[in-house]
């Protein structure tokens, strides 16, 4: 809302109109109770839902005291309907207090919420007449009137203060560097309240049902144990020889850089009753989402979360104020099944809106003193994993914990303390080093990270020995380096994780921007089946240039031992319809040109492209060459029927060009086993701010159809980044059939996922299901897609074969 020029009639009316506006304005109380529902309509920002009559009467009006200047709200008493606002919702406090907010600060252009960062101002008066001062950092629109805000407490490192408007509605948690925490936050009947936290009063997480998991995922953990199907969020531990074990990574951030997990918020009918209307538990949502942005910040994690809708759904008996044994646990398994009755739409919103997670505020009391719980996610890359995504929270404690941070951290394969109920100590989370952190400050008293239970007071970090806590009286590192006894990193836990929960789902209409521009292959050449055999398509109406390169001796001055001395590539373009496939080109020494160009057009070729210049004289092989539209093959092999370790490359040696005519498809074709893996690279340019939809598979068994001897029985395939890092890792496209309780969750044979269903429409579906395909939005970048037989010892030991890698740009409609 902007402001405008007071009138002289505009003086003398303000006063009625502000007064007005407050009476409707605002009051906040909490203590220890529950909630009711209704139901949801599509609106902006995601979906959304319809305003309903309020549960509790608003009380009757009258004269308020208003805020004034920097102040945010001004104390008010408490209404006569407060004892029915109370028992809708708990609060974890010994001290309600009601408010009337100012909403001069809270919207138009004067706001100090919009200020350049670090310039607005706002005071948070407190009930004994002192006041924090809160400086105002950034602020994030999220919708029409919508949005967050953070900052800190002036004077006060280590202090932070968020909060999340909406149409008129305000909800906010702040902490200063002593961790006192305090809650503002809406009610039914238009009230507000603000409070101090009491973290005695704060439940725990549901670890009594064994590491935040349900039976329906339990009994999932025994049959995947008892043969090699699908296994849920529930194992972890490599066992000798699995694939899926990969060295650790030393330091946070890994390949998380840019990732950022989409979430879909939902609460029920009863919690929006007790926020007193739709837009106050929208920002709910809002805040619980930027109080776990910040706590990745402070606890030096690269991935972030992004809210990518909410919506209202209906709970039976949600409503109630007598609280119940397991709520949250039960609540979570309704949440999660797909077909029970309960909550089912969430599933098709979820996909519609590629929400890689959903997160549950439910509004009735735990008799077991729960205030959250989710799966967690124990064994990185298997199969189901998408399919137990899922996390459910108490609406009461959003605003007054970080409840939201603790379970979407279970989600991303965070465990609880060592020695914390439900843990073991042996691969509880994802990895040996998944676990939060208890320790003792400089001050001698005892603190644990977001992840840990009491004892203890809680502190804003998820454990990281990188990260040392800024509050002056702590100052001591929140975790234990990776390798030591006692290794704890949730930071490094999430950031591992985050690209694979990232691409649970993908979003239903993906940007198109970018494009391939570079595919090499490092493999075994061979001879027969086992030459090495790069592919690619032109796609458009116009020639490409082409620099295409076979490197043997080059791979030996970076110290590849074994490689091909004398590599030498004959280019094709194959025939259609019956037509025979045409030779483009053969070269055996880059430096001796025949045809089409010359050594000089080469090395200036070589340069554009920013590929690893070739030595003079050397005996590997190079052509770049003007290509129509179709498709080619690379075909590698030795001079005199001579083996080893070759690179195969293909660069768009026309990127930037204006010619909608582009590289579409990158494949390579040749022989691995455990020790000569076969190395895929390709390179997405673009927007970096934009990602580009590909899809990378590995053939092995479908070869065989086609007439390949040797082929490889069951590949398996793993990403990585330009740095190293890994993302992911596939074994079959098409998973085995998987049943919970009697609940199908996967089918072989049929797309029956979102992923699969993905995949299949692409055309691109591998041709056997024990074939690895990923369908990924990436950012611009290098990336290495490495293909080896996978291997499980004792019972699948690894079979070598030939096996083909392709990228595919998937274009736009």
């Amino acid at each position: 809302m902007a402001s405008s020029p007071q009138r002289p009639w505009l003086t003398r009316w303000l006063p009625l109109v502000v007064a007005f506006l407050l009476l409707g304005g605002g009051a906040f109380l909490l203590r220890k109770n529950p909630s009711r529902p209704v139901t949801a309509t599509p609106g902006p920002g995601g979906v959304v839902t319809t305003p309903a009559a309020p549960a509790v009467a608003p009380a009757a009006e009258k004269t308020l005291p208003q805020a004034a200047g920097r102040a945010l709200f001004a104390f008010v008493p408490a209404p006569a309907n407060a004892p029915a606002i109370e028992a809708r919702t708990t609060a974890p406090t010994k001290a309600i207090h009601y408010v009337a907010l100012n909403q001069a600060l809270l919207a138009g252009k004067r706001s100090p919420f919009w200020r350049m960062g670090g310039q607005g101002r706002v005071d948070v008066p407190l009930p004994d007449g002192g006041v924090l001062p809160v400086v105002i950092e950034q602020s994030t629109l999220s919708g029409p009137d919508r949005y967050t805000s953070v900052g800190h407490l002036e004077g006060m490192p280590g202090s932070r203060a968020i909060f999340a408007y909406n149409a008129g509605v305000l909800q906010a948690m702040i902490e200063d560097n002593q961790l006192n925490r305090y809650t503002l936050r809406s009610a039914a009947g238009g009230a507000t309240q603000f409070f101090q936290v009491d973290p005695a009063q704060l439940p725990g997480c549901g670890g009594s049902l064994a590491p935040v998991l349900d039976g329906d995922a339990l009994t999932a953990l025994a049959a995947a144990k008892a043969a090699k199907t699908s296994v849920t969020p529930q194992t972890q531990g490599a066992v000798a020889g699995d694939v899926f074990a990969s060295a650790p990574v030393t330091g946070a951030m890994a390949g998380a850089a840019g990732v950022e997990v989409r979430v879909l918020m939902a609460y029920t009918s009863a919690a929006r009753q007790a926020a007193g209307s739709t837009q106050a538990a929208q920002a709910m949502m809002d805040l619980g989402i930027a109080t776990m942005n910040s706590d990745l910040q402070r606890s030096n994690c690269a991935a972030r979360v992004k809210l990518v809708g909410t919506t209202e759904t209906t709970l039976a008996d949600d409503d109630s104020t007598t609280a119940s044994a397991n709520w949250i646990a039960n609540s979570l398994t309704a949440l999660r099944k797909t077909s029970d009755g309960s909550m089912d739409e969430i599933h098709a919103l979820r996909d519609q809106l590629g929400a890689d997670l959903v997160c549950l505020a439910v509004n009735r009391q735990d008799a077991t003193t729960t205030i959250g719980i989710a799966y967690i996610l124990q064994k990185p890359n298997d199969a189901t994993n998408p399919l137990f995504a899922f996390a459910t929270v108490g609406y009461s404690y959003i605003a007054s914990s970080h409840v939201v941070s603790h379970e979407l951290g279970h989600t991303l394969g965070c465990a609880h303390a060592r020695g914390d109920s439900g843990t073991t100590g042996a691969n509880d989370g994802a990895y040996s080093y998944s676990y939060g952190y208890r320790f003792t400050g400089k001050n001698g008293q005892q603190y644990r990270t977001i992840m840990a239970y009491a004892p203890g007071t809680t502190v804003a970090y998820y454990s990281n020995p990188d990260v040392t806590a800024s509050e002056p009286e702590i100052n001591v590192p929140v975790g234990i380096p990776v390798g030591q006894t006692g290794e704890t990193s949730n930071a490094l836990t999430i950031d591992r994780n985050a690209f694979e929960v990232a691409n649970y789902r993908a979003l239903a209409a993906p940007t198109y921007t970018g494009t391939l521009v570079n595919v090499s292959t490092r493999a075994y050449v061979g001879t027969g089946d086992q030459t090495l055999i790069a592919g690619f398509v032109v796609q458009g109406t116009a020639p490409r240039t082409m620099l295409l390169r076979a490197i043997g001796p080059g791979l030996a001055s970076l110290g590849v031992s074994g490689t091909l001395g004398d590599p030498v590539m004959t280019v094709y373009r194959m025939g259609t319809g019956g037509a025979a496939n045409t030779i483009v080109g053969t070269n055996d020494n880059w430096g001796t040109q025949v045809a089409p160009a010359s050594a000089t057009a080469i090395v200036a070729a070589t340069s554009q492209v920013g590929a690893t210049a070739l030595t003079s004289g050397s005996r590997d092989a190079a052509l770049l060459a003007t290509l129509d539209p179709g498709l080619y093959t690379v075909n590698v092999y030795g001079a005199n029927s001579t083996v080893g370790i070759g690179l195969v490359e293909a660069y768009d040696a026309e990127v930037g060009s204006a010619s909608p005519t582009r590289v579409v498809n990158l494949s390579t074709r040749g022989y691995a086993d455990s020790t000569k893996l076969m190395i895929g690279g390709f390179v997405v340019v673009g927007d970096a701010t934009q990602t580009k939809r590909i899809l990378v598979r590995a053939l092995g068994p479908s070869l065989t159809d086609k007439g390949v001897s040797g082929a490889m029985a069951d590949p398996i395939i793993s990403l990585y980044d330009a740095q190293g890092n890994l993302l992911l890792q596939n074994d079959d496209w098409d998973p085995p059939t998987t049943t919970v309780d009697g609940e199908v969750l996967t089918t072989r044979g049929q797309a029956d996922t979102v992923r699969e269903q993905q995949i299949q429409a692409t055309g691109y579906a591998p041709g056997k299901p024990v074939e690895p395909a990923v369908l990924l939005d990436l950012k611009p970048g290098a990336y290495t897609v490495i293909v080896q037989p996978f291997e499980s010892l004792p019972s699948q030991p690894a079979e070598p074969g030939v096996a083909i890698v392709e990228v595919y740009e998937i274009s736009g409609p």
